[in-house]
């Protein structure tokens, strides 16, 4: 659980400036739950994959880096740790989020196949089609791994219940009592 802490400063003039501190007019807290965190992190992710397939001419160095941070994660999860985490228990998390969340996921392997597709046309060596292969092989992996956590994710036997009946489905049932529990208690009592 990893919530984020945002805050903002609407401050007395911009900066630069000649003086050394600025007046504060208003300071805005804005908490971010975990699935809005990941959220964020995974649409970051698509802005840098955006930009550097949006270069002109492509840089195959950054290009390389870029997809292997995606793609190849070696030191956590990633993106992948999140569909596992957000969508493994989507019950859990208010729609909105997790929808949104759905949809950066799909763009973000959207954006990975158009880099890998870019990759493979900057492919001049052998050392370099072996490194495209473990890409490709990479986003196989994550692609599938995020599909099965994306297309588990279904509202439409929620939405069918209603209110009553989920309250129902989620309740404890009600205990009953058995007198011939009570009975038997008795009698070892008695016993006694």
């Amino acid at each position: 659980d990893q919530y984020m802490k945002r805050t903002v400063l609407l401050l007395g003039n911009s900066f630069p400036c000649m003086t050394t501190r600025l007046s504060v007019i208003r300071r805005t807290i804005v908490i971010q739950t975990p699935i809005e965190n990941a959220i964020a992190s995974v649409l970051k992710r698509n802005l840098v994959i955006e930009a550097e397939i949006g270069k002109k001419p492509i840089n195959p160095k950054t290009l390389q880096q870029v997809l292997q941070g995606s793609v190849r994660v070696s030191v956590n999860e990633g993106i992948g740790a999140f569909s596992k985490i957000f969508l493994g228990g989507y019950l859990d998390f208010p729609r909105k989020f997790v929808e949104r969340l759905i949809e950066a996921m799909k763009h973000f392997l959207q954006l990975c196949m158009v880099a890998l597709a870019q990759n493979k046309i900057m492919i001049f060596d052998d050392v370099q089609k072996i490194f495209h292969r473990e890409m490709v092989a990479g986003f196989k992996q994550l692609e599938a791994e995020m599909m099965m956590y994306i297309n588990k994710v279904d509202y439409s036997l929620y939405e069918v219940l209603s209110t009553e009946d989920r309250s129902e489905l989620f309740s404890q049932d009600e205990v009953t009592h058995d007198s011939s529990i009570d009975d038997l208690h008795d009698a070892l009592t008695e016993s006694s």
